[in-house]
């Protein structure tokens, strides 16, 4: 089988599904989905990972050529099962700010859409603004952080999260929320062309499901509604400095049509980072979160 054959032909990916060959070029190929998205793919990278196969063993027979000759692999590449020790971890894209904790003077959220561009204002501005909590059934009052990215909406209907995608939570399809998961916060700033960098993060968060809503008593005697979808102990969250959100290992991927990178966020705010392809990728940037604690 050629480069020529290859095309039009029905490709399985893991985590899109069933998706039509619409170019090939060396080691990189366009695979066009149901929903009408289009994704560029390594193929030794997907290949090896099991994320790509073929139902029809002679088109499964080109693929393998793209794994290394020292590995072994089955015809039909077996569907990975969740591991119970994975780390939770889930990617949330915000606008960009220097400290989240409020409007102050002529500090505006920026790069956060149209929304934020006309209003100026977004539920992620005070994302590190510590809220004393009342613990549950007579527990104790609890200092956290209440988080909050956009889940979009359909109508007047905002989206939920699912967490069962989320990375170590494939088994809570049914439940509200998901605990001890790392959340990483991710921004452009509007004042470079870099791209999306990691500018903060919650570990041992909890993520709802739905947006919860906690009522707030001013001092001055008013009262408004904090809307979040995350909330973490404040000890477990880390704001980096502006410096250090330049530094190259922050960066975060883009996935884009016609761009070779098979991960990344794309139009929603909040990357599962569930491709096989990711794997690599993710236990870096967990890795960097673990060491930047220990500083």
């Amino acid at each position: 089988m050629n480069q020529q054959n290859v095309l039009g032909k029905i490709l399985c990916h893991r985590t899109y599904g069933a998706g039509e060959v619409t170019a090939q070029k060396g080691d990189r190929m366009t695979l066009r989905f149901q929903d009408g998205t289009e994704r560029v793919f390594s193929l030794p990278v997907s290949v090896r990972a099991g994320a790509i196969t073929a139902a029809d063993p002679e088109t499964q027979e080109w693929l393998e050529q793209f794994r290394q000759s020292d590995e072994i692999c089955p015809k039909i590449c077996p569907i990975r099962q969740p591991e119970p020790d994975q780390e939770r971890i889930v990617f949330c894209n915000i606008a960009w700010m220097e400290r989240y904790q409020g409007l102050q003077g002529d500090v505006v959220p920026q790069s956060g859409g149209a929304y934020v561009a006309r209003h100026h204002e977004a539920g992620e501005v005070i994302n590190f603004l510590p809220f004393t909590v009342s613990g549950a059934d007579g527990a104790p009052e609890k200092v956290c952080y209440l988080g909050s990215y956009e889940t979009k909406a359909r109508g007047e209907t905002n989206n939920q999260t699912r967490i069962e995608r989320i990375r170590g939570c494939a088994l809570r399809r049914t439940q509200d929320h998901a605990e001890h998961v790392t959340v990483v916060w991710c921004a452009k700033n509007p004042k470079d062309s870099v791209g999306t960098r990691v500018v903060g993060w919650y570990e041992d968060a909890t993520v709802w499901r739905y947006y919860q809503i906690l009522p707030i008593d001013a001092e001055d005697g008013s009262s408004w509604e904090r809307w979040f979808n995350v909330q973490a102990p404040v000890d477990k969250g880390v704001l980096l400095p502006v410096e250090e959100r330049k530094e190259p290992r922050w960066r975060i991927p883009r996935h884009k049509v016609g761009v070779s990178v098979p991960f990344g966020f794309g139009q929603a705010n909040i990357w599962y980072a569930s491709e096989p392809e990711a794997d690599t990728f993710v236990k870096r940037i967990a890795a960097q979160i673990h060491a930047y604690r220990k500083r």
